[in-house]
């Protein structure tokens, strides 16, 4: 078993289980409060546990009435009386992530233990049933496995509340009947008791393996006939249909403060209007409204979807009101009168509110809202962001800028340049620009100087919607309270060209979301050379034996003089007792079962999602590997062009840890492709070491494999 790292944290109302376990003192039934998260390679799921107030006493009416035929049911909520013994402290009550309770908000939950196979008992308290009358025992199951190993739980009852009583069987699961289900199942049988009197029922979690997976079980039935519960599941409003028409909203946000975001408007048929972007914490939800003069009236309590959160997920719906009262200490706690509909007055092109607050919460008007958003206004929106022409000429520039985004530290990687006339453009020239769809922004060239006029639109940062971004030449004026620069805007930002290489110590910032949210100076573009180099040896390499073999590797994407090399042609391969490790597919007979194709050279930044996790950010990856090894050595590898150049090899050795490096780095010719070999299979990449369609604009690294197994790179440019 692999990646079995957990992280500890502390938890007042919800806990999370993330796949994985937690060693803590046995007890006989305690819902704990402790908050747990980790993750595993295959993760094994999560689970979102409520706190169980006064270690679990609460108590409910057992006997819940739902129709003439119910003559128990249980849906594991917050009042639960069951009891729950559980040496691992593993069964609890919660939601399981990804997944909706079959009934009510929550479910019973059985996590899984590190150190023993699962031994858990959920016990119902005293229910009375007849003699010879027949009754119906049903239970909705989540029971998942992990990799091959199936869930074993049985459903058991007796006559008392002591496990060792609980000896008659009415659904076995355990052994060759244990099943894996990824969705909820019911199962269910009939009970006819030989005599009268007060019957215990249990959940059995029984695993004869400690590999097994977070479970859930929800609303335990006994009736006279079967359950005929269906469940309902709320859906978002999908993206209606006609024109979408582009606007901004502008909304104070009552805990983030002023707030800009993208929004859309649609107008139906028959005076429906759809509108996204109105709920300020789920700014991508759909609601409707009918327009009713100069007002479109928005009905509340309609559904906008998950919200994810450190402590769970929350399903949220939209509410409004009027005499909204903030809270000082807890801006998310506000007070408000609520209304049946929110409204929104149409002002020519826009829309606003007046007095009113929207409101985002989950479950009903009573509920806490999770968040609010006063003086609402949309206004359309037709900015267009300017980009190079298709015959604009492209070259391949190393940038580097020091950015508040980044803790004030240097950013540097590759980036595109390109040329027409005397119009200069720089795709990703900031940190937030780096996660933006082909972003540019663009000045004039004097042959000295570039100048790039301020208030220029850039495009949309995406983060929980569309944050219209744009840039502008600025000074720092001094710090605020919480030690952030203070700018004063400037009417343009002025680079100086010097050779091939354009330079400013000036600052510049991305205005989106109504503020300054990042500051850059010091930025410097270098045109890079695309030529063949021998790459520096790889900076460190360790391995580890837990959970499984496995090796980090840093390196610098540098040549041997330290000058900067194309990450998406460099690549590293691996020797265990100075032969060479092939990377082979399981449907090859191997062990990586999501690679697709046999691998000696793996590329820096790639991941399988499994096995292995490259990371360009942050120059390492690491690799789990399945051979028997004394010795174990990486060598760089570059390609450009028909050279590839190699690095001496880093070495690490069982007994002695990391050596250092042996031999000495060259450069090669490798053979063309000609009428002997056959491409079998392509991957094209960007010049940040992405995987893109073949298709991609602009300068790409197309990665050859041959019908030989050999490898090569090759640089194209798509107009």
């Amino acid at each position: 078993m692999k990646g079995k790292n957990y992280l500890l944290l502390a938890s007042m109302l919800l806990c999370t289980f993330t796949g994985i376990a937690q060693s803590v003192t046995p007890s006989a039934a305690r819902f704990d409060n402790t908050k747990i998260s980790g993750s595993t390679r295959e993760q094994r799921g999560s689970m979102e546990c409520i706190d169980r107030a006064n270690n679990g006493t609460a108590r409910q009416n057992a006997f819940q009435q739902e129709e003439p035929t119910t003559v128990y049911l249980q849906s594991f909520e917050k009042d639960c009386d069951w009891k729950v013994i559980d040496a691992a402290n593993k069964m609890t009550l919660g939601k399981i992530s990804g997944q909706y309770p079959i009934d009510g908000e929550y479910n019973l939950l059985s996590g899984y233990d590190q150190k023993a196979a699962r031994n858990a008992w959920a016990i119902s308290p005293a229910i009375p049933l007849e003699k010879d009358k027949t009754y119906y025992v049903s239970v909705w199951c989540y029971v998942p496995g992990f990799e091959n190993t199936p869930e074993e739980f049985e459903i058991v009852t007796g006559n008392s509340a002591n496990m060792e009583d609980l000896t008659n069987v009415l659904l076995d699961y355990k052994g060759d009947k244990a099943f894996s289900s990824k969705e909820w199942q019911k199962v269910q049988t009939t009970f006819t008791p030989e005599e009268s009197g007060d019957y215990y029922f249990s959940i059995h979690h029984c695993t004869s393996s400690l590999y097994v997976n977070v479970t859930g079980f929800d609303r335990f039935y006994i009736g006279t006939e079967p359950d005929t519960f269906v469940q309902v599941i709320p859906v978002p409003r999908p993206t209606p249909e006609g024109e979408q028409l582009n606007y901004m909203t502008y909304f104070d946000d009552v805990y983030y403060g002023y707030t800009e975001k993208g929004g859309k408007v649609v107008y139906g048929e028959k005076d429906s209007v759809f509108i996204q972007g109105i709920a300020a914490q789920m700014p991508l939800a759909w609601v409707y409204g009918i327009k009713k003069d100069n007002t479109i009236e928005i009905p509340v309590g309609q559904y906008l979807g998950i919200k994810q959160s450190l402590s769970g997920s929350n399903d949220m719906y939209l509410f409004a009101g009027t005499d909204y009262v903030p809270n000082e200490n807890n801006p998310a706690q506000f007070t408000y009168t609520p209304m049946e509909s929110l409204q929104l007055r149409i002002d020519g092109d826009n829309l606003k509110t007046d007095e009113g607050i929207v409101i985002v919460q989950s479950a009903s008007k009573s509920g806490v809202p999770y968040n609010g958003a006063i003086h609402f206004e949309m206004r359309p929106f037709n900015e267009k962001a300017i980009i190079p022409s298709a015959s604009a000429e492209k070259k391949i520039y190393e940038i580097s800028y020091t950015s508040t985004k980044n803790n004030g530290g240097k950013v540097s990687y590759m980036t595109n340049v390109a040329l027409s006339g005397d119009t200069v453009f720089i795709q990703k020239a900031s940190y937030y620009m780096q996660y933006m769809t082909d972003s540019w922004i663009y000045g004039i060239s004097n042959g000295k100087t570039i100048t790039f006029p301020s208030g220029q639109y850039i495009g949309n940062y995406i983060g929980d919607a569309p944050f219209p971004t744009y840039l502008y030449g600025a000074t720092v004026t001094g710090t605020d309270e919480d030690g952030e620069n203070t700018y004063e805007l400037k009417e343009n930002y002025t680079l100086n060209i010097e050779g091939d290489t354009f330079s400013s110590p000036d600052y510049y910032v991305m205005h989106l979301g109504g503020i300054i949210s990042e500051g850059c100076h010091d930025l410097t573009l270098k045109e890079f050379k695309l030529i063949p180099a021998i790459p520096a040896a790889a900076t460190d390499l360790s391995c580890t034996s837990v959970p499984a073999d496995n090796l980090r590797i840093y390196y610098e994407p540098k040549d041997q003089d330290g000058n900067r090399i194309l990450e998406d042609s460099l690549y590293f391969r691996i020797y265990f007792d100075d032969e060479l490790y092939t990377l082979i597919p399981t449907s090859e007979g191997g062990n990586y079962k999501n690679l697709t194709r046999k691998m000696t050279e793996i590329p820096v930044g790639f991941s399988d999602g499994y096995d292995i996790f490259g990371t360009l950010s942050q120059n390492r990856c690491q690799i789990y590997v399945y051979a028997e090894f004394e010795k174990v050595s990486i060598e760089m590898v570059y390609h450009m062009g028909d050279k590839i150049g190699t690095s001496p090899r880093i070495v690490w050795t069982r007994t002695d840890g990391l050596i250092g490096t042996e031999g000495e780095g060259g450069l090669t010719g490798i053979h063309q492709p000609g009428i002997e070999r056959e491409i079998v299979h392509t991957i094209t990449y960007n010049v940040y070491g992405q995987p893109v369609r073949p298709d991609e604009k602009g300068i790409l690294i197309k990665v050859d494999t041959f019908d030989d197994g050999s490898i090569q790179s090759r640089k194209v440019f798509n107009k």
